[in-house]
């Protein structure tokens, strides 16, 4: 993959998840209680400027209710 590529997923990636967490009603606040994630880096997925691992996708899904799988299929 080439880093225009890889940009663009988590651009893609970070819009799929905050769309989740408004579809829910959800602070950046609230999901990072959630998920023991801090607010800041949830917001730097969120803008596509954080290349996430695995654990951060497990925290993500069980602060949004929802399973991993769910996350990673968008478009």
């Amino acid at each position: 993959m080439t880093k225009n590529q890889i940009l663009e997923l988590n651009k893609a990636f970070g819009a799929h998840v905050k769309a989740i967490r408004e579809q829910q009603g959800l602070s950046l606040v609230q999901l990072s209680y959630k998920c023991s994630l801090d607010e800041s880096h949830i917001s730097k997925i969120e803008n596509g400027k954080k290349n996430i691992n695995l654990s951060t996708l497990f925290e993500l899904a069980k602060g949004l209710g929802t399973d991993p799988i769910e996350l990673i299929q968008f478009n």
